[in-house]
């Protein structure tokens, strides 16, 4: 199971902006995309946008789909009619990056064409898409918290459920985190066998899982329980089946 979303990267209340690639003077900033986790998702990109304009709940469009994992074949339909709405436009393309080097594209569409793209794709029985509601005051949380709160309180409901490599990794290999990650990843043990509780917070049962090294030395910083809760929120990994939102 896999999302799709949508959401406007400037202020609705301060009207519209002009298109740089068609001209037009009626158009919104859009983005859209793809994810397992549409918490932490949209949560890293709140966070990067989040000067230039932070969306409400009610203006964030957000679709389940059971077609595949990720939501990769929702997303492509996506692209084919944007690129359907740019053939019209008489242009290429109705997108464009949002910074130099940047991996988040925005998109330039009238409010008629933002309605569009959701009801054609909702149109496509074969993604299996369903809406998945957003409450009114709903914001994205810090999961990694969430997530080591809810093993310390209830370990022992997760021996199903196993650490995955999470989708931030080139981060997490600038400062070699990765190194932790994968060691934790390539155990493929279930959580009850990774985790036990001490006094206040998680603990790793086997010392050797869940280190986090410094030129060849553990970190004399080393914190179980908040480097998870940081691997977690940054999503350096992840959980499967998720919990909490993860």
């Amino acid at each position: 199971m896999g999302y799709v979303y949508g959401y406007p990267n400037n202020n609705l209340a301060e009207g519209y902006v002009k298109c740089p690639l068609t001209g037009r003077t009626d158009v919104r900033k859009y983005k859209t995309g793809k994810t397992k986790n549409y918490n932490r998702r949209l949560k890293d990109e709140f966070d990067e946008t989040r000067a230039e304009f932070l969306p409400n709940a009610k203006d964030i469009m957000l679709l389940k789909t059971d077609a595949d994992e990720d939501g990769t074949k929702a997303e492509n339909r996506i692209k084919d009619i944007l690129k359907e709405f740019a053939k019209k436009e008489g242009v290429e393309t109705l997108s464009t990056f949002a910074e130099k080097n940047s991996k988040k594209e925005i998109v330039y569409l009238t409010n008629a064409q933002w309605d569009k793209l959701w009801n054609k794709l909702k149109s496509y029985k074969s993604l299996k898409l369903e809406k998945e509601p957003l409450k009114d005051d709903w914001k994205p949380k810090n999961i990694g918290k969430e997530i080591t709160d809810e093993l310390f309180n209830n370990l022992s409901n997760y021996s199903e459920n196993k650490f995955i490599l999470g989708h931030n990794l080139k981060s997490a290999q600038q400062n070699k985190i990765h190194i932790r990650v994968n060691n934790i990843v390539e155990s493929q043990l279930p959580l009850t066998d990774l985790l036990k509780k001490g006094k206040t917070n998680l603990l790793w049962k086997n010392k050797n899982i869940g280190e986090h090294e410094r030129d060849g030395k553990l970190d004399a910083n080393y914190r179980p329980h908040a480097d998870l809760e940081y691997d977690l929120d940054h999503n350096y990994i992840s959980i499967h089946p998720p919990i909490c939102g993860d």
